[in-house]
């Protein structure tokens, strides 16, 4: 589902989906709409109950083949009315009947947090979906629609007001089910990439598993005393790099700076806290984790060439994604700032972080020589060579990262210390 998770939330796989069958592309961009756009409270429920759908669920082969179930080619598509709702579970039911499991549905990073009714039987996940929508619509009656069109009531409202609806309907009666406020964080947040947040509130944004690890992979320069202050810190540093960054570094993630305002590329939306969340997600789906599409292995000696991203199609919002990835890849190859990579000094891990010693080895300098040798006999332009050290008395974390940007017998000339001395 996540051919590369991406710290910028509206490039990855769930919300381009959204953001393409939900939004309209306006020149190479799909912009945030007004929430006026918005007539009535139905259609609003149809477009939340679509979000939930795709946020429960995530593999994108589900809503190509949906697509093609209901006439609309090979083009992803998403249940936004209460038809099309109705004729995504007549093709679950024939998919997998009433008695398949949701784990062929599930292609999201954070499954764990799934309500229970999402991860049983598509049957019990069917009845999640009719009970979810019979909520909202007592939810969002005319005020309440206002409300929202209005930005009246935004994010720290709607997080709670759903999350308490899928606490409700999403439990089969365990004690355990899923966090079901984080999902709702996800849903409201993938509400915004669709139409314009205007409200002023002071969002208290609601952490994942990696959203609240994230910020302890991090040195911001700064002490704090507990899990709160940490993340405000976090928080603070992150957007300051974002807000302090040239053209060519906003170019590589995708973003862009208008009328002095920092936005994302493909729909305009302006980076926040929410960006924040997301990125500390990304720094330990990419860095900690163990499996095989993770940077840092268990067994750092053991590293492959990736043959990612996967090819996915989003119709014409495929076109404008190539286009900022080949932007990014060559701002990234061939401008000075990136050449001697030292723009990595900003991102400096935390060498007082536990878990980092369980990547350090009782090697010396000459297998770090060694590692470099290899990287430059390397024929691979994109190959990534990880090793780590003990220093003297000291564990300290010496990462070498060949980059192989320009060509492999530059790769060890091009290689990055993370930790100095």
């Amino acid at each position: 589902m996540y051919a590369i998770p991406n710290p910028i939330r509206s490039y990855n796989v769930t919300t381009a989906l959204l953001i393409s069958t939900l939004s309209v592309k306006v020149g190479n961009c799909y912009p945030i709409r007004k929430r006026s756009a918005v007539n009535t409270k139905e259609e609003f429920v149809g477009v939340l109950m679509a979000i939930i759908v795709v946020t429960t669920t995530g593999r994108l082969a589900i809503f190509q083949n949906y697509g093609k179930f209901v006439g609309e080619g090979t083009r992803p598509s998403v249940p936004d009315t209460h038809s099309k709702l109705n004729d995504f579970i007549k093709f679950m039911k024939l998919k997998s009947g009433n008695e398949g499991r949701m784990c062929d549905y599930i292609g999201v990073l954070y499954s764990r947090s799934l309500m229970n009714k999402c991860t049983g039987t598509v049957k019990e996940y069917i009845t999640f979906l009719k009970d979810c929508r019979a909520k909202l619509i007592s939810l969002f009656d005319e005020d309440e629609f206002n409300k929202w069109v209005s930005s009246e009531h935004s994010y720290n409202y709607y997080k709670s007001k759903i999350g308490d609806i899928f606490e409700s309907v999403g439990s089969n009666g365990t004690a355990k089910n899923g966090r079901p406020h984080f999902i709702s964080h996800i849903v409201v947040s993938h509400l915004d990439e669709i139409f314009i947040n205007n409200c002023e509130e002071e969002i208290d944004v609601e952490l994942g598993y990696n959203g609240a690890h994230g910020p302890y992979l991090i040195d911001c320069g700064v002490e704090t005393k507990n899990n709160r202050d940490r993340w405000n810190v976090f928080a603070k540093f992150i957007l300051d790099i974002i807000e302090t960054a040239c053209t060519e570094e906003l170019d590589v993630w995708g973003l862009e700076r208008v009328k002095n305002l920092v936005v994302v590329k493909i729909n305009l939306r302006p980076i926040g806290l929410i960006d924040v969340e997301c990125i500390s997600c990304k720094l330990v789906a990419t860095d900690e984790r163990t499996n095989g599409s993770r940077l840092i292995s268990m067994t750092p000696n053991l590293y492959q060439v990736y043959e990612w991203p996967q090819r996915i199609e989003f119709g014409s919002l495929t076109t404008a994604l190539n286009g900022i990835a080949t932007n990014a890849v060559r701002t990234f190859s061939t401008n000075e700032i990136f050449e001697s990579m030292v723009i990595n000094e900003r991102y400096r891990f935390r060498e007082e972080t536990l878990k980092w010693t369980h990547y350090v080895s009782l090697v010396g300098k000459d297998d770090i020589d060694n590692c470099s040798a290899r990287a430059e006999k390397c024929n691979y332009q994109d190959k990534v060579c990880v090793k780590n050290s003990r220093i003297g008395k000291k564990r300290k974390l010496l990462t070498v990262v060949a980059t192989g940007r320009r060509t492999s017998s530059r790769l060890s000339d091009k290689a990055v210390s993370y930790y100095g001395e």
